[in-house]
């Protein structure tokens, strides 16, 4: 029988948390949804974090009355048996031989915008503006980049501002490098798109060097409607950065 690990919330808090069956992927998924007092009676904004099963704690610690921050409604995405490594199936696009569960992000991306979206928002009071945020780290950094490069002929992307921590750009012998390559713009006057990434100053020295190369690529863009920001952590490692890119990312999409 499937189910979801508890939200583990003080009484005060309003959390619903339910298994919610994908069409698109064939598959079932966690969803912790959170809903802060001050967005119970008012349009708030949305962020969706991925690996629910272990992030849930930075909404539920982290997040909750932030003095810098505007309340949001999170949501999270995790799965019933976080052990069967669905994840890789997931956030990992295009497919590579190293990781046989590869290649589904495309699939997974469907799940989230024609199915979880529309579900959320159906239940809970989302603000239009400035939209959907998604959190995601290492695989799910990855993802999160994948995503900017997803929806950029999108005039009106579903994830237009994106945090991206600690993320394995060199994926599939650095796809997200060629593709930002490729890519004729990532600016909309339309919507506006952002993306923050952050990565530790201890990560392994691959991910390093494809970081620093997104990042030069990025800085050489200068278009209306995109904006990124990058932050290299002193003293951090792969598992320190979550957290760090959460708020300084939320931080600079505030701005």
């Amino acid at each position: 029988m499937l189910a979801c690990r508890p939200a583990e919330t003080g009484a005060a808090e309003s959390w619903t948390v339910q298994v919610l069956r994908s069409e698109t992927v064939d598959d079932d998924y966690c969803i912790y949804v959170h809903v802060p007092a001050a967005c119970q009676e008012g349009a708030c904004s949305a962020i969706y974090y991925l690996d629910a099963d272990w992030n849930t704690a930075l909404f539920r610690e982290l997040l909750p009355d932030h003095p810098a921050l505007d309340p949001l409604i999170s949501v999270g995405i995790g799965y019933p048996d976080p052990g069967a490594l669905n994840r890789n199936r997931d956030y990992l696009s295009p497919y590579d031989e190293r990781e046989p569960l590869s290649g589904g992000g495309e699939q997974f991306y469907g799940f989230l915008t024609d199915e979880l979206v529309p579900w959320v928002e159906a239940r809970w009071p989302i603000a239009a503006e400035p939209g959907n945020t998604l959190l995601g780290h290492s695989y799910g950094g990855y993802f999160a980049a994948w995503v900017l490069y997803q929806e950029a002929a999108l005039a009106d992307p579903v994830f237009p501002r994106l945090l991206s921590a600690s993320p394995t750009l060199g994926w599939a012998d650095d796809h997200l490098l060629q593709v930002d390559l490729d890519q004729a713009t990532l600016g909309s006057a339309q919507t506006p798109r952002k993306l923050f990434l952050g990565m530790g100053e201890f990560e392994d020295t691959l991910s390093l060097v494809a970081f620093d190369t997104l990042v030069a690529q990025l800085a050489e863009r200068d278009e209306d409607g995109f904006a990124s920001r990058d932050q290299s952590y002193a003293g951090a490692d792969h598992d320190d950065t979550g957290p760090l890119v959460l708020i300084d990312g939320l931080g600079f999409l505030a701005e």
